[in-house]
This record gives structure tokens, C-alpha cells and sequence, in this order.
């Protein structure tokens, strides 16, 4: 992991403080928030598959997982990492995360642990031709 890039990137002050790693692995003390596991065992635990409150409960649930995992005891002060992201285009959950990378990113330095494909400011799942992407565009965001 690129520490000196990270730190570069930070000392810049960026409005949103966000990390996409291609083949790396954020440091150890970041806590990790595995999004898909937990979102998945969170719907079958409450029985949820055919709630008609589905999106609002999974992105309060969502935001619950966050604000408990992240922690400010990190190299970096606030901070976490994502992983496990194929969930999130799951159209039916109506997880908007072009909207909660920049507003949770403001205030955490966040890790995002990307196995599809980056290109031109956009994380795409799986393919770079996928219709299943995240925007990152109005977002300042570093990629090692």
C-alpha cells in the first residue's frame, strides 16, 4: 500500500476523502465492512425479501453497520473500508452509493476494496462495459 500517496492525497485537504484500491489492501488497523454479507444477512435475519419497507430499512441498517464499524482509532483518524459491493446494484434495495460515498466520505476516510474495474471516474462492477456502476465523477477520490 502507497502510505506516501494516501498521505499526499490527504495533506491536499480534499473536500471528500475517499480511497478506491485496485490490488491493495488497506491497512490493518482500518475496520473492514464487508457490504454484502452483512446487508444479506441483515434482509434473511429480519425476513425482509418481500417487505414493502425494504429501502428504507436496508439503508437504515446500512448506515447503522457503517457508523458501528468505522472507527477513529485509525493511522488515519476516522476511517473504514468497503468490500463486497455486488449487493449495492441490487435495484430492489435502492442503495444510492454515488450519494452515501460523498456524504459519509466528508467526514471518513474511506477505502473502497474494488475488484471490477476503474474507468474514467467510475467503478464499474465486473466489466468496464457494465451498466452496474458507481459515479464517482463530483467525487475527489484517489486509486492506487
Amino acid at each position: 500500500m502507497d502510505i506516501t500517496a494516501i498521505n499526499k492525497y490527504l495533506q491536499s485537504a480534499p473536500r471528500y476523502r475517499l480511497v478506491v484500491l485496485k490490488d491493495e489492501m488497506p491497512p490493518d488497523d482500518i475496520p473492514k465492512f464487508d457490504i454484502g454479507k452483512s446487508i444479506s444477512a441483515y434482509i434473511i435475519s429480519e425476513n425482509l425479501p418481500h417487505s414493502n419497507d425494504l429501502k428504507m430499512l436496508v439503508n437504515a441498517e446500512f448506515m447503522r453497520l457503517f457508523r458501528e464499524i468505522a472507527s477513529n482509532d485509525t493511522t488515519f483518524g476516522n476511517a473504514i473500508a468497503l468490500c463486497n459491493f455486488g449487493i449495492v446494484f441490487e435495484e430492489k434495495l435502492g442503495l444510492d452509493m454515488r450519494t452515501i460515498l460523498k456524504d459519509l466520505s466528508r467526514n471518513y476516510l474511506m477505502f473502497i476494496q474494488w475488484e471490477g474495474v476503474v474507468k474514467d471516474d467510475r467503478l464499474c462492477f465486473l466489466t468496464s462495459d457494465s451498466s452496474n456502476f458507481i459515479d464517482l465523477s463530483e467525487i475527489s477520490h484517489l486509486t492506487i
